[in-house]
């Protein structure tokens, strides 16, 4: 699940509000005059999420359930923010 972010931003100030978002982590998805889609990647999990469901599951899953939550939390909980000029 993609979780998506609108920002405005000032006729003219698009590509520094670009720049200062690439900074941050962002990778820039689509671009056009008037509007920019960039998108980050979530994290791989907390270690302490991690460490839990080692010692709760890893016994007889030989740690799937791990491989899953980090799949989860890298792929799942992207951010996608679109920049939007002003009219």
């Amino acid at each position: 699940m993609t979780n998506v972010s609108v920002k405005r931003v000032p006729f003219g100030k698009l590509q520094n509000a670009i720049d200062d978002n690439i900074s941050m982590g962002y990778t820039v998805k689509s671009q056009s005059d008037n509007i920019a889609v960039l998108e980050k990647a979530g994290d791989w999990g907390s270690f302490g999420w991690h460490a839990v469901i080692f010692l709760v599951t890893s016994w007889w899953t030989c740690c799937l359930w791990n491989l899953g939550y980090a799949l989860y939390c890298h792929y799942g909980k992207k951010q996608e923010l679109q920049l939007k000029v002003d009219d």
